[in-house]
């Protein structure tokens, strides 16, 4: 029956649910970042196409188009109001998507719908590229080329039809996508849009009070991964510095104000043969500082511009809101330092609070009024907590004078209570001293050779001025707990406490070995694919042609693009050879071809009947065989009878495979 205009240009009723099917993919993980009203408009729009298909309601009228468009416009504004950043968008983006599938009708409606389809699948990378989140994306594409096949057709086809055909567009276009991601000029990631700030935060801010480091030490999350180049350093020596916590008003550490400037991107000869060289790829954060250890000599980043102060801390120009990798060169030991301090600045390190802490203060003074010298000051606070003093997740509530309280009563504390006390005595006994918080030691994987540093190593030290040194790293816990710094912060810890630490923790060593490898693909994923950045495309183009020169680059595409194209012509060629010969006429011939094999070959005006009577008289079991065939063929080709085509391929198996041919 032949279909009017009007009805073609319809869509079919039975492809709706591909539609929907592909509008739920899409949008799903962009959902989930959403407020809940958002999903109850999904659901009642779903609910409204549904009782459409069915018959039971009607297309939306004008005027209910209007107030459904300018409902979701006011929630928005509403929601996000006062908020900067992609998250309105996006709630645009999916409100506008969510809406059409409630009006669409004609095939022009579900193109329009797919279009909107392929901007949601690029806004799901706005909120997560990991491995996931690219095979995610991916099977969306899937299903929206599938959907967009089904949009077209007027009639029934079955479900693996409908997979083909998309798979086959995906397999397609995939060399083309890989080319273009591998010579196209790298600009920084498009999706690279600052998420609100206040969500998403990890990590420690530039404030410390106690028990913040205790808590912090709970999440499992990872900060940032480290590989090294050349020689490994061991996990004990590996203390990643972030911020320096040089101000304390009694109650709360925090960091001062401090103008940065760039730094430089490569070191000088005579320091070049003693350094570490290291590559940080820092999950999303959002604050300005980075990790390194100390003292960080030049670094560099084609994702973000980078910064150092006087403190040696390693800053970015803006925070840091999606995975951003940068390399750093670090000296082996500390460099000789033999400038003064400013009085200025030595008058800052040694400033405490006018009251508070008596018994602390009055020790530190009794050590000035001995004559002790900054060194031996540092000995006798190390003692202090190498005797009576507990490493606890769980330490007792302090008072006012939270020093005096943990130095003379509770004693029991984590590794922010020794720094503090710590860097408390040596101010008030004179010495310049400060706090630096950071991360400590972190997990080994060997299958990618990096280390994993989590929100569980978050640790904290201390740094003293001592004349004629330069500034000296101090970790008043090493004293308390040495296996802190050998062996991790679980092992530290009593055993009751130990479940406290947030770890990744796999019941057998296959189970182990198994997540080391998934994370090393998404170790890999980050750093070739997320960071494939301008340096590492010259540095590939270079490997793969010799030069990165632009004519050589166009030479190349062109030639592979060529390639593949001709591939694709002479496949396509093939398979509309094959998709136009019947089953019937392939079955025929393979048992010609093995007929002809026996010595028999028909002759171009005989009839497969004519050629199965002339064999018949030469060896008749085989002619017998052939005239069955023969007769199925007529029957299936001429009379159109199905079964005589089921039968003919069972036949025909039986007979490509010397089985004798069956009585029906």
């Amino acid at each position: 029956m032949k279909l009017s205009s009007l009805e073609k240009d319809l869509i079919f009723r039975g492809n709706l649910i591909w539609l929907l099917s592909a509008q739920a993919i899409c949008i799903f993980p962009l959902l989930i970042k959403l407020p809940l009203w958002i999903w109850a408009v999904w659901i009642f729009a779903l609910v409204w196409r549904v009782r459409i298909h069915l018959g039971h309601w009607r297309f939306p009228s004008t005027l209910a188009k209007l107030v459904l468009g300018l409902g979701c416009a006011g929630g928005i504004y509403i929601t996000f109001s006062g908020v900067k950043g992609v998250e309105p968008m996006v709630g645009f983006l999916v409100c506008s998507f969510i809406l059409k599938i409630v009006e669409m009708r004609t095939k022009k409606d579900a193109l329009i719908v797919l279009f909107i389809g392929f901007i949601a699948v690029a806004a799901q990378f706005l909120f997560a590229q990991d491995v996931i989140a690219g095979v995610y994306g991916v099977f969306s594409l899937f299903i929206l080329l599938t959907a967009w096949q089904a949009a077209f057709y007027s009639r029934s086809v079955s479900l693996l039809q409908y997979f083909r055909m998309g798979g086959v567009l995906i397999l397609q276009a995939m060399p083309f996508m890989i080319i273009l991601f591998i010579i196209m000029p790298r600009l920084g990631p498009l999706w690279a849009v600052p998420l609100p700030q206040g969500k998403g935060k990890t990590g420690f801010s530039d404030t410390l009070e106690l028990g913040d480091l205790g808590d912090l030490v709970q999440s499992p999350e990872v900060a940032f991964r480290v590989s090294f180049t050349g020689t490994v350093p061991p996990p004990q020596q590996l203390y990643w510095r972030g911020l320096v916590l040089d101000e304390f008003d009694g109650v709360r550490w925090q960091t001062s104000a401090r103008s940065a400037r760039p730094i430089g991107e490569t070191v000088d000869d005579v320091v070049a043969a003693d350094v570490l060289r290291y590559s940080v790829i820092m999950e999303p954060h959002h604050y300005r500082w980075l990790f390194t250890l100390d003292p960080v000599l030049a670094a560099k980043s084609a994702q973000l511009k980078l910064e150092h102060d006087d403190r040696g801390l390693l800053f970015a120009r803006r925070p840091v809101v999606n995975k951003a990798e940068y390399s750093a060169v670090s000296a082996r030991t500390s460099l000789q330092q033999y400038q003064r301090l400013p009085a200025r600045e030595e008058k800052w390190l040694t400033r405490l609070p006018e009251e508070g802490n008596p018994r602390a203060t009055e020790m530190a003074a009794e050590w000035s009024s001995m004559g002790l010298t900054p060194k031996q000051k540092i000995d006798q606070a190390l003692n202090i907590f190498n005797q009576q003093f507990v490493y606890t997740m769980r330490p007792p509530r302090l008072g006012t004078n939270a020093v005096d309280d943990f130095l003379f009563q509770t004693k029991r504390g984590f590794c922010e209570h020794f720094a503090s006390a710590f860097v408390y005595l040596m101010r008030a006994g004179g010495v310049p001293a400060r706090i630096i918080v950071g991360y400590q030691g972190g997990d080994y994987n060997e299958v990618d050779s990096y280390f994993v540093i989590r929100q569980s190593d978050a640790h904290a030290w201390a740094e003293v001025w001592l004349e004629g040194e330069g500034w000296r790293m101090v970790d008043p816990t090493a004293a308390v707990a040495p296996s802190r710094i050998e062996r991790g912060v679980e092992e530290a810890l009593a055993f009751d406490e130990r479940e406290l630490v947030g770890k990744v923790r796999w019941s057998g060593a296959a189970l182990q070995s198994l997540y080391q490898y998934w994370d090393s693909v998404g170790y890999s994923w980050n750093r070739w694919v997320l960071n494939y950045d301008q340096d590492s495309q010259q540095s590939l183009l270079s490997d793969l042609l010799g030069d990165a020169g632009p004519w050589r680059i166009a030479a190349a595409f062109a030639g592979v693009s060529s390639a593949i194209f001709f591939a694709y012509a002479f496949f396509n060629v093939f398979q509309r050879r094959r998709r136009h010969q019947r089953v019937e006429d392939r079955l025929i011939q393979a048992a010609l071809r093995k007929t002809e094999r026996r010595g028999y070959r028909r002759k171009p005006e005989e009839t497969v009947e004519q050629f199965a009577a002339r064999v018949l008289i030469d060896e008749p079991k085989l002619g017998i065989e052939l005239n069955r065939l023969a007769v199925l063929y007529s029957a299936s080709v001429y009379a159109e009878d199905l079964a005589s085509k089921h039968h003919l391929q069972i036949a025909a198996r039986q007979f490509l495979r010397h089985k004798k041919y069956p009585t029906y």
